[in-house]
């Protein structure tokens, strides 16, 4: 083929066909964007429009009656958490006489009858009064009170050991 035209034609031609080139780019890049806008303002209409039902829902709740009696609950709930934590409180302050009365009843046997029980924890202190069918059954649970480490200074009065059978006793110790 010839050619017949001159460079510098050539050169605008190249010019011209460059220019066309960026202008169909642009045009698609504007219009991809455009696309793009669209579809982020219909995301955000869209969740602006649920964000307010969803808030006039919430409003409609709170003003319910169901919306008072969640909140009567809440406060029962409330309630009850401070009165859970008073009774921890307790629980720790009766920790000891809880030890106390619980490792009595394991050192026991069935022929033992408590019918008093003193505890002093200011000054950790006891005293238990009671009733023994038997001498070995009195002198196994201070021997069993002597070897815990629960318990200490365990006094029996020599008195209570008279009788081998019917035995009426008043024994104190400390406790730990």
């Amino acid at each position: 083929m010839i050619n017949l035209l001159p460079p510098f034609r050539k050169q605008d031609l190249r010019r011209e066909f460059m220019w066309r080139r960026l202008g169909i780019f642009l045009w698609m890049l504007f219009f991809v964007l455009i696309i793009f806008s669209g579809l982020l303002f219909t995301t955000w209409s869209y969740t602006n429009i649920q964000h307010q039902a969803f808030s006039h829902l919430v409003q409609i709740e709170e003003s319910s009656n169901q919306g008072q009696k969640i909140k009567g609950i809440e406060q029962e709930i409330k309630e009850a958490n401070i009165k859970l934590k008073y009774l921890d409180q307790l629980k720790l302050n009766q920790e000891p006489t809880f030890m106390v009365v619980n490792n009595l009843s394991n050192f026991s046997s069935r022929n033992i009858i408590f019918r008093g029980l003193s505890i002093n924890r200011a000054t950790k202190k006891g005293s238990i009064e009671g009733f023994a069918k038997n001498r070995d059954d009195l002198l196994n649970l201070k021997q069993n009170m002597e070897q815990s480490n629960n318990f200490s200074q365990i006094d029996l009065p020599l008195n209570s050991l008279l009788k081998e059978k019917d035995l009426n006793f008043n024994l104190s110790f400390s406790f730990k």
